[in-house]
């Protein structure tokens, strides 16, 4: 039975940690909101801090008196760091020591696939809502970076510690304006939904119905069932499909219409039904209920929430498209009305574009011109899909190089972040074996600047998941992967490891740890990340 260990603290929470305690030696007593930084230039430091400057106005000190007290009393903690320096007037650079790095690398051995896993006392319970597409035809590209971004959001969450339930919204109430529509174009009355998928697909229903609405139902389980094939095909999961017209199936609509009328958020205006949101944020008010008595895709949007929070999340993260940017105030509005005490987060994913041999090319559903994700994975596979959609910040649109993400080279960066991995399985499978040391000796990390570079990156693995579980800055872990490949291939360089000579074979005991230390980080990563731990290429 293997035992699950959880790692308390990532190393830039122990440096706090240390720092905090350093500072109250020292006497000073404001010592809140330590921030510790990694230096652009290795060579001032494995890690550094501010705290002098952030407690110079507070303690009425020169940051430089505050650094250089600090100094005196870290440079005694042999432990943790090989030296202790100042930089500038109040700056304060660590590098670490030795035995701290055999100790960071002990935990990796102990945790195994669990390596990273951060412990909640009391894990919040979170819902990730992401791509919830209107089942009226297939997953295009747009669809995609949506999908792999909350993916993998959720998976880091889970890896932070927290309860994650992730969830697809499916738009299927016959009460919704969107199904009949939806019908009209089916029944050759409307062209709105008009597409050469959704005349082929036509085809495959057998029915003598001639409502709108019932054959834009239909329709909708059709179109569902391909969806749901396309998002296994990418590898993306759920734990949860919610169904619209569950909404609609009892009385709940009428009593949060009640609700809103005896507490005075909704008016009559032009024959429809307004709710109060400006009073709570919102730019103006919005309609919940149309004229012709027809409800918006608003009401839907706070029944649905209204049910999340009777779920009991904390934190909820609706993950939307750039086309629903201008929906987010809305919506807050919406959760001070319904008195959620928890938070809503509403990442935006930005617009992007496929760039061919032909050059860039702009995805537009209504246009036209929106690529099928099958038809993607088909071409580039799904972790190169998946890997080049997350690599950007989701703020910024992107661009998707069609010819890059077909790459079997290093040029591709999910093909160079994987061939890493192999090249440890490499190692490994040639011997037969893992290390028969224990832990690296002092001197060997001294001597050799590849293993202590890829040692102090591997180990910054737990602080970029508790970093992206904060910010949602997904990024961050590609970025991650490609700095900890880049060691691993330099390591492996310049280094023999195994070496064979007058039919015998020598083995760099020292090395082969590493590389076997490596091959855990990166396969506990591809994990967080969704993408394949390839072992031959």
């Amino acid at each position: 039975m293997t035992v699950k260990l959880l790692s308390i603290m990532t190393i830039k929470e122990e440096l706090k940690k240390i720092i905090l305690f350093g500072l109250k030696e020292a006497g000073f007593l404001y010592a809140e909101n330590i921030e510790v930084l990694e230096p652009i230039q290795t060579e001032h430091g494995d890690y550094s801090t501010n705290i002098a400057f952030a407690l110079a106005s507070k303690e009425k000190v020169a940051p430089k008196e505050i650094a250089e007290k600090l100094i005196s009393i870290l440079k005694k903690d042999t432990k943790s760091f090989k030296n202790v320096k100042l930089a500038g007037v109040g700056f304060i650079n660590f590098f670490l020591s030795e035995e701290f790095l055999q100790n960071k690398l002990k935990i990796i051995t102990e945790q195994k696939e669990n390596y990273g896993d951060l412990e909640q006392r009391d894990p919040e319970k979170i819902q990730v809502e992401f791509i919830s597409a209107n089942p009226t035809g297939p997953l295009h590209l747009g669809h995609a970076r949506n999908g792999f971004y909350g993916d993998t959001l959720a998976r880091v969450l889970k890896k932070a510690g927290y309860n994650v339930e992730r969830e697809f919204y499916i738009n299927d109430a016959k009460e919704s304006t969107q199904i009949k529509e939806f019908g009209k174009t089916l029944l050759g009355h409307g062209d709105q939904y008009k597409s050469e998928y959704i005349e082929k697909k036509k085809e495959t229903i057998k029915t003598d119905t001639k409502d709108e609405t019932e054959m834009g139902s239909l329709m909708t389980g059709e179109v569902l069932k391909d969806i749901k094939k396309t998002i296994k095909n990418a590898g993306i999961e759920f734990d949860k499909w919610f169904s619209e017209s569950i909404l609609y199936s009892d009385d709940r609509k009428e009593k949060i219409l009640k609700e809103l009328d005896e507490k005075d958020l909704t008016y009559k205006k032009d024959g429809a039904l307004w709710l109060k949101t400006s009073d709570f944020g919102d730019e103006k008010d919005r309609v919940i209920v149309r004229s012709t008595g027809d409800i918006t895709y608003f009401l839907s949007d706070i029944l649905y929430h209204r049910n999340k929070i009777s779920r009991g999340f904390k934190k909820i993260i609706d993950i939307w498209g750039a086309d629903h940017q201008g929906h987010e105030k809305r919506m807050q509005a919406v959760m001070k009305i319904l008195n959620y005490d928890g938070d809503l987060i509403i990442p935006i994913i930005q617009m992007m574009h496929l760039k061919t041999k032909d050059g860039a090319q702009k995805m537009s559903k209504r246009a036209g011109t929106a690529i099928n994700l099958d038809w993607l994975i088909e071409e580039v596979g799904k972790d190169a899909a998946r890997f080049m959609m997350i690599s950007p910040d989701i703020n910024s649109q992107m661009t998707f190089d069609l010819e890059i993400a077909k790459e079997k080279s290093q040029k591709n960066p999910v093909y160079y972040v994987q061939y890493a991995l192999v090249r440890c399985y490499g190692v490994l499978r040639k011997v037969s074996r893992k290390s028969q040391v224990a832990k690296i000796e002092k001197d060997y990390l001294i001597k050799n600047t590849e293993a202590g570079v890829l040692v102090k990156e591997m180990i910054k693995f737990p602080d970029t998941i508790r970093e992206v579980a904060k910010n949602y800055e997904v990024h961050h872990l590609t970025t991650y992967a490609l700095n900890l490949a880049k060691k691993l291939h330099q390591f492996y360089k310049n280094n023999r490891i195994i070496e064979e000579k007058d039919a015998k074979i020598k083995i760099d005991e020292s090395a082969l740890f590493l590389i076997d230390c490596a091959r855990i980080v990166f396969e506990s990563l591809f994990e967080v990340i969704g993408i394949e731990k390839i072992e031959k290429m």
